[in-house]
C-alpha cells in the first residue's frame, strides 16, 4: 500500500462549550505556521484548552507503486508531518490540554514483525525523540537498498509509520511529565478501526461516527483526570505494548 501524500489534521480547541475546528494539510509548513499563530491568539483570547489532532496518509491496496516509494511517503505523511505538527504546537497546549495522535493496531502488528533488536529499541523507556527519527530514517534507508527485511524490518510502510506515532506518543507524554507536570496534560495515540473513509474504502468495517468515538473520548477526559496518558488505547480500552 502506498501514501498518495494526502494529509489532513483536524484541531478541535474546546472550552465544553463550543467547538473550534480547524482543517489542515499537515504537510503543508505554511498552513501549520499560520494555524500555530492563530491558534495562539484564540488560545489567549477563549482560553480553550484541548487540541487534539489527526493525521493520516490515504493507502491503495495493491498499489504497484515501488515498496521504498511507498514507505518514504507513507512515513512522510504519517510520522514526520506529524511530528512537526506536535513540534510546533505542543508548546502552546494550555493546562489541563488533551492530545490525540491518531495511530493504529496495525503499529503493534509491524513491531511484533520486527527483529528482537528493533522491538528492544522501541520499547526501551529512555529512548528519545532524535533517537526515534533516526529509526524511522533507517527504515525508509533501507528499503532504498532493499535491504529492509535483512534490518529486521517488517513489510509494512504503513505499519511503521503507525509504529512510529505510537513510540512518539509515548515519548511526548514522557517529556511532558518531565517538563510540565504540573500541567497535567493527557496525551495519547489511538485506533479509530478501520473506518470506512476514503482510504479504507468498502473494506471499512465502521462508520466514521464509531471510528470518532476513542478520540472524542481522549480528548474530552475531564480536567481531573491523570489517565490515560502516554498510551494506545482503542474502543476506549488501553491496548498492551
Amino acid at each position: 500500500m502506498c501514501s498518495t501524500g494526502f494529509s489532513v489534521a483536524n484541531f478541535w480547541a474546546v472550552d465544553r462549550q463550543a467547538f473550534l475546528l480547524r482543517h489542515i494539510w499537515v504537510q503543508s509548513n505554511l498552513q501549520l505556521n499560520l494555524f500555530a499563530a492563530e491558534h495562539i491568539n484564540h488560545l489567549h483570547q477563549a482560553g480553550t484548552p484541548t487540541a487534539p489532532r489527526h493525521a493520516e496518509s490515504e493507502t491503495l491496496v495493491d498499489d504497484p507503486t515501488p515498496f521504498d516509494i511507498q514507505a518514504e511517503m507513507t512515513l512522510k505523511t504519517n510520522f514526520f508531518a506529524t511530528r512537526n505538527v506536535c513540534t510546533e504546537l505542543l508548546p502552546i497546549i494550555k493546562p489541563h490540554g488533551r492530545v490525540v495522535n491518531i495511530s493504529s493496531l496495525q503499529g503493534s502488528k509491524a513491531l511484533e514483525d520486527c527483529s528482537e533488536d528493533l522491538q528492544e529499541k522501541f520499547r526501551c523507556e529512555t529512548l528519545t525523540e532524535e533517537d526515534l527519527v533516526d529509526l524511522m530514517k533507517k527504515f525508509v534507508e533501507d528499503t532504498k537498498n532493499e535491504a529492509h527485511e535483512r534490518e529486521g524490518w517488517p513489510s509494512s510502510a504503513y505499519g511503521v509509520s503507525k509504529l512510529g506515532v505510537t513510540v512518539l506518543s509515548r515519548i511526548q507524554a514522557r517529556n511532558l511529565d518531565e517538563k510540565r507536570k504540573g500541567d497535567r496534560i493527557l496525551l495519547n495515540a489511538c485506533c479509530p478501526g478501520w473506518v470506512k473513509t476514503s482510504m479504507a474504502g468498502d473494506y471499512g468495517s465502521r462508520t466514521v461516527e464509531e471510528g470518532a468515538e476513542t478520540p472524542v473520548y481522549l480528548a474530552l477526559l475531564p480536567p481531573d483526570a491523570t489517565e490515560p496518558h502516554g498510551q494506545l488505547v482503542q474502543d476506549k480500552v488501553v491496548q498492551n505494548w
